[in-house]
């Protein structure tokens, strides 16, 4: 009986140590690329980086005002979007996304805010031809906080 528990015992873990790397490998291979926007702002001792502002607004995160700022270069090649919490956020885990749609599913992701920093996101290049929204999402509370309108199109031309 013995025998036989520590034979099924071997073929079992002989096919686990051939199994299991190539069922890692497969997972690893499937999975879809992530979306990466670059999350560093615009030079600030380069002359074409004069920046313009477009927008100026402010918009309640949990209670907290956030004031959001985007501006671009002179050739307008690049946008910026400047959030700046009056106070500390006390939200787990907040993931800033630009999305065109209503969930965070259809969107960007620009990066996290935390606490009172002030932080500094490239908006990716179809910002400037598609309205959109920024949506502030809750990792640890797996929901969307806030979210608001991002029209750029009009700012662009106007200024």
């Amino acid at each position: 009986m013995i025998r036989r528990l520590r034979r099924a015992h071997l073929v079992a873990t002989i096919g686990l140590i051939a199994f299991v790397p190539a069922l890692v490998f497969t997972a690893v291979s499937a999975r879809s690329a992530a979306t990466v926007v670059d999350p560093t702002p615009l030079p600030v001792g380069d002359p074409a980086s004069l920046a313009i502002t477009l927008i100026d607004t402010t918009h309640t995160v949990n209670g907290v005002n956030v004031f959001a700022i985007v501006t671009t270069d002179q050739e307008r090649q690049r946008l910026v979007l400047e959030l700046v919490p009056e106070r500390a956020l006390r939200l787990p885990d907040l993931l800033v996304y630009w999305s065109t749609g209503t969930t965070v599913d259809t969107g960007h992701l620009l990066g996290s805010l935390r606490g009172a920093q002030r932080v500094a996101f490239a908006l990716p290049s179809e910002a400037a031809e598609q309205d959109a929204q920024i949506i502030v999402y809750s990792l640890g509370h797996q929901e969307v906080v806030s979210a608001f309108p991002l029209v750029l199109r009009s700012s662009m031309g106007n200024r």
